[in-house]
C-alpha cells in the first residue's frame, strides 16, 4: 500500500501540469467527462488525436485511467482527513 501510495505521488508530481489544467477546467465547468480529460491531457503533454480506428483502444485506456485517478483520489482524499483537513 505505502508503495502505491508514493507512486501515486510520484505521478501526481509528474504530471502537475496537466493537473493544474484539470482544475482550471473545473473551476469552470465543475464537472468533466473521460473525453474531455483525455483532451486536456494530450493537449498538455503534445500527444496527437487518436485516429478514429483507435477509438475503441483509447475508450478501455479512459476506463482504465478514471479507475486509477479514482484510486489516487481516494488515496488524497484519506490523506488530508489524517492530517485534520476537510475531504473534497
Amino acid at each position: 500500500l505505502k508503495d502505491s501510495y508514493e507512486e501515486a505521488k510520484r505521478l501526481l508530481g509528474e504530471n502537475r501540469d496537466v493537473m493544474d489544467k484539470i482544475a482550471e477546467f473545473l473551476i469552470q465547468k465543475e464537472t468533466i467527462t473521460g473525453k474531455e480529460f483525455m483532451k486536456i491531457f494530450r493537449e498538455v503533454k503534445g500527444i496527437p488525436e487518436p485516429e478514429e480506428g483507435e477509438e475503441k483502444k483509447e475508450r478501455a485506456a479512459e476506463k482504465k485511467e478514471e479507475t486509477e485517478t479514482e484510486k489516487v483520489l481516494h488515496w488524497v482524499s484519506d490523506d488530508l482527513t489524517e492530517a485534520g483537513g476537510k475531504k473534497p
